[in-house]
């Protein structure tokens, strides 16, 4: 059998609500999170747009508790709710990731990146809601999503 190159994998399965696992350049640990794709549609959009996943403890909501930020731009969801999870989550609607697909296929093509599963429709649609609500997500980044809201 032969094996679809990273660039064809990565578009014959990205949709909303793909969920990704890598390690972000950007952050101080090396740990990789789970990234979820918020585009309705994206392999025409611009660039793709992902929220980041953090386990729920003392330390991020201390750290919530001191942004002041809406509450409802952190979306929780427990295990029961989506299967990959093994513990209490958080989804920091603040912090948005934008990757083209030739990104996302290098980090497939390095072993650097996992192809997880898919998050449902409700659970997308909360965190939509809480990206159009942040105060720091860009406008464009906000036009894109909320002509994606069911």
């Amino acid at each position: 059998m032969i094996e679809a190159n990273p660039e064809t994998k990565i578009k014959s399965m990205i949709r909303e609500g793909s969920v990704f696992y890598f390690s972000e350049e950007t952050f101080t640990t090396d740990a990789p999170h789970y990234f979820v794709v918020l585009n309705k549609s994206p392999l025409t959009d611009p660039s793709i747009i992902l929220v980041v996943a953090v386990t729920l403890d003392i330390k991020v909501v201390e750290r919530i508790e001191k942004t002041n930020l809406p509450r409802e731009t952190y979306v929780d969801i427990n295990p029961d709710d989506c299967s990959f999870l093994k513990s209490s989550t958080l989804f920091d609607c603040n912090n948005i990731f934008t990757k083209s697909i030739d990104e996302l296929a290098e980090k497939l093509n390095q072993k650097k990146l996992k192809i997880i599963n898919r998050i449902e429709n409700p659970i997308i649609e909360r965190i939509k809601k809480g990206v159009l609500v942040s105060p720091l997500v860009t406008r464009e980044i906000k036009n894109l999503i909320a002509k994606s809201i069911s």
